[in-house]
């Protein structure tokens, strides 16, 4: 992976951080804060996956590696992205208490359980750096959906 996609990554890690700490404290401005936080996160995600096409320039791709993907590792990676978008998209919803974070977080968890076994499948031998990096970085977010999924309206914390 290439350094600036890790540096806005964890930087934006750090901010869903900050807003969820300002959000238990019940200060203002923190949805706005986790708005913008996990929608980036979000639409980073999403950007991860889509960017495994042929016709996406090296400058911009967040991969390092020079052999092209072939179609089945490409569809891997659209479904995790894909998956983990929808994850923390109803990860934002069930924390602000927004109608339909039980259908996103149902939509999300379900596809990135799919996701996750399909990358364990078919990128751990060939693409072992894109592995380590999306495996482990779906495997909390899923189980954090799963959580407020499973746990729904009784979660008083927020």
């Amino acid at each position: 992976m290439k350094k600036w996609f890790l540096n806005i990554e964890f930087s934006i890690v750090g901010l869903v951080i900050i807003g969820m700490i300002l959000k238990l404290l019940h200060l203002p401005l923190s949805d706005l804060i986790l708005m913008i936080a996990f929608l980036t996160l979000a639409f980073i995600y999403l950007f991860f996956g889509l960017s495994t096409g042929k016709d996406v320039p090296k400058t911009i791709s967040p991969f390092d590696n020079e052999t092209p993907f072939s179609k089945i590792e490409t569809f891997t990676l659209l479904a995790a992205g894909n998956s983990l978008s929808v994850c923390l998209v109803g990860i934002l919803f069930q924390v602000l208490h927004w109608e339909g974070s039980e259908f996103m977080l149902m939509v999300g968890t379900i596809g990135s359980a799919v996701a996750m076994i399909l990358v364990y499948f078919i990128l751990r031998i060939n693409q072992t750096a894109i592995y380590n990096f999306i495996f482990f970085r779906q495997l909390p977010i899923t189980f954090m959906a799963a959580a407020m999924w499973y746990l729904g309206d009784k979660m008083s914390i927020f």
